[in-house]
């Protein structure tokens, strides 16, 4: 995953590339994207074919203006989820991918996210650390202020401060993460969903959502989520997938990749 490269093989990637995929500074050791650097070695000394897909801020759908002063617009996952919500919504509804408008709602164990499509097409995203409030594990958008005052800003404080730590466990269960268990927590994480979502309604005028990711399985999260949707006039469903034995971004990557081999998906 990581930030994504426009349709890069891993054969052709510079050391800057590298770099710009993961966005950590020498000397720094973040274990997750550490075990990424060691499996692209792997893989390419393997001789494996790998091709890396962009992240929503590289989209050329996404207007130039809307990428001022960010980054994280979603990952190369959170474009997957995207371009899979598009194919099977279009699918489902027997329409062509120009009648496609929604958007999508990513719940992740770690980061949150909002993907919003037009007429088939990703035209904004906003990522975890751009997120108006807290994900699970993630702090979401942070007051430059704050990061002023923390000083010796590491790419590890990206992992934390989330609506668990908020609770005064990071350790704590998903499934021990309720608005009667932990209010305040529960009512930041909510709110900076409808933040996310309502935001998009100055670029698109369709009203559908569709929720996915880890955190939908729980019933106290989802059924919070939706309802709290609804209210506000949406229409909130479960992202369509393929199979529910493996995960929404897997079969994004799977659908993408057949795409542009050449195979049943291709444009």
């Amino acid at each position: 995953s990581g930030y994504g490269l426009p349709n890069r093989r891993l054969s052709e990637i510079s050391q800057k590339e590298m770099f710009e995929l993961t966005l950590v500074r020498e000397g720094e050791r973040v274990p997750v994207l550490d075990g990424m650097k060691k499996f692209f070695a792997i893989v390419g000394e393997a001789g494996l074919e790998v091709l890396f897909l962009p992240g929503v801020i590289q989209l050329p759908t996404v207007p130039r203006w809307r990428k001022f002063n960010k980054i994280d617009m979603g990952t190369a996952d959170k474009m997957c989820i995207g371009a899979l919500s598009v194919e099977l919504v279009s699918q489902r509804q027997e329409v062509s991918y120009s009648e496609v408008n929604h958007i999508v709602v990513e719940l992740g164990g770690g980061y949150n996210g909002v993907i919003t499509i037009e007429k088939g097409r990703i035209v904004n995203g906003i990522g975890g650390t751009l997120f108006p409030g807290p994900s699970f594990m993630n702090a979401g958008a942070m007051d430059g202020e704050i990061a002023y005052l923390l000083r010796g800003f590491e790419k590890s404080l990206l992992f934390q401060g989330g609506a668990s730590y908020l609770t005064g466990s990071e350790s704590l269960p998903i499934e021990d993460f309720t608005r009667e268990s932990h209010p305040e927590a529960f009512n930041a994480f909510i709110e900076g969903i409808l933040f996310a979502v309502c935001s998009q309604w100055a670029l698109l005028g369709s009203r559908q959502v569709y929720l996915s990711g880890r955190l939908t399985r729980y019933e106290d999260i989802y059924s919070a989520v939706k309802v709290s949707l609804e209210k506000l006039g949406y229409v909130v469903s479960l992202l369509p997938v393929l199979s529910d034995k493996s995960k929404a971004a897997a079969q994004g990557y799977a659908m993408v990749g057949n795409g542009l081999y050449g195979g049943c998906y291709e444009p």
